[in-house]
């Protein structure tokens, strides 16, 4: 599915969500990752936001514990990667479109 071609990327919103069909939002998305292995993924937990200005994207927590995520696929160790964006760093972190991999 072609978003609005802003990112260089994939989406999973919802991403500690489960589907309609009992499982989890973040297990399924594993086989796009897999799939489109030349796209990183960012997946937004509800009550998170990952907010883009210009090359500068944001990570917000609308309650404690919320996150986004980049997950790649390594095609060298077939392993998926996957890092909590913000993790180190408190409610609010920058980060650049380019580090990220997204443009």
């Amino acid at each position: 599915m072609n978003g609005l071609g802003i990112l260089k990327g994939l989406c999973v919103p919802h991403y500690d969500a489960k589907q309609h069909n009992g499982s989890m939002r973040f297990a399924a998305s594993e086989k796009m990752v897999r799939d489109m292995s030349d796209y990183p993924c960012i997946g937004i937990d509800e009550n998170a936001a990952f907010v883009v200005n210009g090359d500068v994207v944001r990570v917000i927590e609308g309650v404690k514990g919320a996150k986004c995520y980049k997950k790649l696929h390594n095609s060298i160790t077939g392993e998926l990667e996957v890092s909590i964006l913000g993790e180190e760093i408190v409610d609010g972190s920058s980060y650049s479109l380019s580090t990220l991999g997204l443009v």
